[in-house]
């Protein structure tokens, strides 16, 4: 049988991704929504022991749900999709204004949770939306790699 890989260029090999429904259709003007947020989350998955996997599905969901909540008291947010890559979970956002803001009080909110994950943020204009082209064709390849293999399955 034919192995599916998942990697479709050389800058995405390997990566897992994860679709966000929340932007799986265009029902908004991207044109409000012009600052590309990408947040960069440590992430130590060891897939070879569960309970350790499940602890850090939550500890990377805990993280997400602070990084949301504390962003969206600012601007409006679209989440297009996390990529795990290495030991990261890249968040991809597009948010509606760059007047954000990262306090010191915000720090101490996320060090409550005890993740003890490095987080790097970083910001770019993007109003035609360039860096999530390359994100939404893996997704893309992705979902027709899965209707190939669904059409095989059906098949046999």
């Amino acid at each position: 049988m034919e192995q599916y890989n998942n990697a479709t260029t050389p800058q995405t090999q390997g990566n897992m991704v994860f679709i966000s429904p929340p932007c799986l259709k265009l029902d908004f003007d991207k044109n409000d929504y012009s600052w590309h947020l990408k947040i960069s989350v440590e992430c130590n998955l060891d897939f070879w022991d569960c309970q350790k996997v499940a602890k850090e599905f939550h500890i990377q969901s805990d993280i997400e749900n602070a990084l949301y909540t504390h962003f969206s008291s600012f601007c409006d947010i679209k989440q297009i999709a996390v990529c795990h890559q290495g030991n990261q979970n890249i968040h991809h956002w597009y948010i509606s204004s760059e007047k954000i803001k990262l306090s010191i009080e915000n720090i101490l909110e996320f060090d409550k949770l005890n993740v003890q994950r490095a987080i790097n943020f970083e910001l770019t204009k993007d109003p035609d939306w360039k860096n999530a082209i390359p994100i939404l064709e893996q997704m893309k390849d992705k979902i027709l790699g899965l209707y190939s293999v669904l059409d095989q399955l059906k098949e046999n």
